[in-house]
C-alpha cells in the first residue's frame, strides 16, 4: 500500500509574500499553475494582480510596496492611522 505525500504547492492555502489566507479560487484563477500565489489582494493591486503579479510575473504598473501612495497600499493607510494623516 503506498501513501500519498501531501504536495506542498497544492496545500499551500496562503500568499507567499504575506502568508495571509488566500482561497483556492483566488489561487487557481490568478496563482500558479501549482496553485500558489505569489501576491494577494492584501498588499497588491487588482490591476497588478491581473496581469500576472499573483504568479510571480513582472507588470508593468508600480508596486503599491515601492510607491504606497499608489492605490491606497497598506503601508499609506497604516502611515494615515498612525499620524492621523498630518504628516506630508
Amino acid at each position: 500500500m503506498a501513501v500519498q505525500l501531501p504536495d506542498s504547492d497544492r496545500d499551500r492555502h496562503t500568499c507567499d509574500y504575506c502568508d495571509a489566507h488566500v482561497t483556492a479560487e483566488f489561487r487557481r484563477i490568478y496563482g500558479t499553475e501549482s496553485g500558489r500565489a505569489k501576491r494577494c489582494p492584501g498588499y497588491d493591486s487588482w490591476p497588478r494582480i491581473e496581469h500576472g503579479s499573483a504568479r510571480g510575473d513582472e507588470v508593468d504598473h508600480p508596486d503599491p510596496q515601492e510607491n504606497p501612495a499608489r492605490n491606497g497600499g497598506k503601508e499609506l493607510r497604516r502611515k494615515c492611522v498612525a499620524d492621523g494623516g498630518e504628516s506630508p
